[in-house]
């Protein structure tokens, strides 16, 4: 696929004074229906935006814009079903960011640099399982205290043992994958006094020790647990 392949939006570099900036598809399959390439925002005349969601389209090179972080009043960035591979480093430079869409284009594994702890403002943060962190490790939460809202997370690529460090968390979507039972006791036995609901899938973890079932009966008996699926 190539941006110039599908209809792209003209004009708007030009306009001043914007407080949203959202671009919605009619569908979102089989692929993103419309081209968005950097020249069409002037970002620095744009800088009073708070809203910004383009959903459903096809970034120029599939990267995000450097310049986005030059948004810096920004309350809301999505780019849900959006082919973007590559997260810029200036993403951190949105210190008044509350939510984070960066559910993407299913067949795409987008890159993100290891910053989004930093984001301390963050209250909603979605993801996809299939992040791949810049640099190599995993993508680390720790110190996002505000965060209120997780999904989707897996242990594969992001750090688990950050999840008591979120404090205000109210609702998560975790998958863990291939860890033994004490880590294990980190997500299932979380006591989050916030949490309201979380959603769990266990795939290869052996519960079958004293110590194992234990976790697991502990987990079982959270007034925040909605599903718990083991493969």
């Amino acid at each position: 696929m190539t941006p110039d392949s599908n209809p792209s939006i003209d004009g708007l570099k030009e306009v001043r004074g914007l407080r949203s900036f959202i671009v919605l598809p009619k569908h979102y399959y089989p692929e993103p229906t419309m081209g968005f390439k950097e020249s069409m925002v002037n970002f620095k005349m744009s800088q009073y935006l708070r809203i910004f969601v383009v959903e459903g389209c096809e970034f120029e090179g599939g990267k995000l814009p450097s310049k986005v972080g030059e948004l810096i009043h920004l309350r809301y960035l999505s780019f849900r079903n959006s082919y973007v591979r590559e997260l810029p480093k200036s993403i951190c430079s949105l210190p008044y960011l509350q939510t984070l869409d960066l559910r993407v284009w299913y067949s795409v594994a987008i890159r993100l640099p290891n910053v989004i702890c930093k984001m301390k403002r963050l209250k909603h943060l979605f993801l996809d399982p299939k992040i791949e962190v810049i640099g190599g490790g995993k993508l680390r939460l720790g110190g996002l205290q505000e965060l209120e809202t997780l999904d989707e997370i897996s242990s594969e690529t992001t750090c688990i043992a950050d999840i008591p460090t979120l404090i205000s968390l109210q609702n998560m979507c975790v998958s863990v994958h291939d860890v033994d039972v004490d880590n294990m006791s980190i997500v299932l036995n979380n006591k989050n006094s916030q949490l309201r609901e979380s959603w769990l899938s266990v795939h290869s973890c052996d519960f079958s020790s004293e110590k194992g079932r234990e976790v697991l009966n502990h987990g079982l008996m959270s007034p925040s647990l909605v599903s718990l699926e083991i493969w």
